[in-house]
């Protein structure tokens, strides 16, 4: 799958300010875990578990794991 974006280890500790957000996973407001693994995929498949971003309120803090 190709990604339209870059991401490496040049990324790693990047800071995203709130004004450029739409909503905030987890931080000081709100709880949250997150592990990244890459691994191939035969079917191209991507399951997100729970709401979809344009449904959350934007500007707001939710939980993200």
């Amino acid at each position: 799958m190709d990604i339209p974006v870059s991401v490496g280890p040049m990324n790693e500790g990047e800071r995203i300010r709130k004004p450029d957000m739409y909503v905030e996973l987890a931080g000081p407001k709100s709880y949250g875990f997150e592990l990244v693994r890459v691994v191939d995929s035969a079917s191209d498949k991507v399951e997100v578990i729970g709401e979809d971003l344009d449904k959350m309120e934007e500007g707001s803090s939710v939980p993200f794991a």
